[in-house]
């Protein structure tokens, strides 16, 4: 139904990329964050964790290889100083995530204030995500100060350059079916792991 439209107007130059093989009209609008919400803030130093944050649910948000990732980068053993946990910020809550001592899930939605005391209470933010038309969550992360974890590709490939990019390569999505969306970008495990063990 692109057709139906005089202009189409998307937040990424991904999405400008893509609706343009399909419509003669594409213009580029970027998105931000309120600088009033979401400004820079120290990390506070880490007294017994080192938290690593993760928001969103599904494996399009690739809060599964942020989980994979963590365990590969921070095996059980014994720690010096902090001990590295990981938050899950999801709205669906846990879902197929199996329990482990040093993973936290938080389920359900924060009101503004909350999501921004999480982000500000987080020392690295990680979102390995498989396909974004823009990515709000690591931009905040990265307006706060927090070293930020994310796929340089699709949506986040204008601002990827902030904070430590993971290389990808296209697979077949596991659930959208049609045209152009049957790919998505498959972030480097090992990337991960290695971004997380150098933050």
């Amino acid at each position: 139904n692109l057709h139906e439209f005089a202009q189409v107007i998307v937040p990424s130059n991904h999405n400008v990329e893509l609706f343009s093989r399909y419509h003669r009209d594409v213009s580029l609008v970027t998105l931000g964050i309120d600088p009033e919400t979401w400004r820079y803030q120290a990390r506070k130093a880490p007294r017994t964790t080192f938290d690593f944050l993760c928001g969103g649910s599904g494996d399009r948000k690739g809060g599964d290889l942020a989980y994979r990732a963590f365990l590969a980068a921070f095996p059980a053993e014994r720690y010096d100083g902090p001990i590295p946990r990981l938050i899950l910020k999801s709205p669906k809550g846990q879902g197929d995530i199996p329990l482990h001592p040093s993973v936290l899930v938080v389920p359900g939605r924060l009101d503004a204030q909350e999501e921004v005391d999480l982000y500000a209470d987080a020392h690295c933010y990680v979102q390995p995500s498989r396909g974004e038309g823009f990515g709000l969550q690591p931009l905040q992360a990265i307006a706060q100060g927090m070293p930020t974890i994310l796929t340089d590709a699709h949506g986040h490939d204008s601002f990827a350059h902030l904070g430590l990019g993971v290389g990808s390569t296209m697979v077949p999505a596991q659930y959208f079916i049609y045209g152009d969306a049957g790919e998505w970008w498959e972030p480097n495990l090992d990337e991960i792991v290695d971004h997380m063990r150098d933050v």
